[in-house]
């Protein structure tokens, strides 16, 4: 790996999203090229965090970036921290709800009854 041009990356906001029971992280505005691109984020319910997977990552860019930046990536950080922490608790108060539903359909399930 060349770590001269790890090192040499811009930094590139990234805004978290939970799409499909998956999230992402959003970047609006590549500093490369200035468009948008997306990188996966772990699942937060196999009980990794969000934010383990920031760090370096290889641009999405199409061919306008000029040759001397393709391949060099960016380093994504957090952009908005105080909405990825609003995010992340709303989703687990969320799945503790989808689970306590779960446990009532089954118990109803296991009793005969309609939940």
């Amino acid at each position: 790996m060349d770590t001269a041009r790890i090192t040499s990356s811009p930094e590139a906001r990234a805004r978290l999203i939970f799409s499909r029971d998956i999230w992402l992280w959003g970047v609006p505005n590549c500093p490369l090229c200035s468009e948008k691109h997306t990188h996966g984020a772990e699942f937060h319910w196999r009980g990794t965090h969000p934010r383990k997977s920031l760090g370096h990552r290889v641009g999405h860019c199409d061919s306008s970036v000029s040759v001397e930046r393709q391949g060099v990536g960016y380093v994504l950080v957090d952009g908005w921290p105080e909405e990825t922490d609003k995010l992340i608790v709303k989703h687990a108060a969320d799945v503790e709800r989808a689970k306590v539903r779960h446990a009532i359909r089954e118990r109803a399930k296991a009793q005969g009854v309609a939940a």
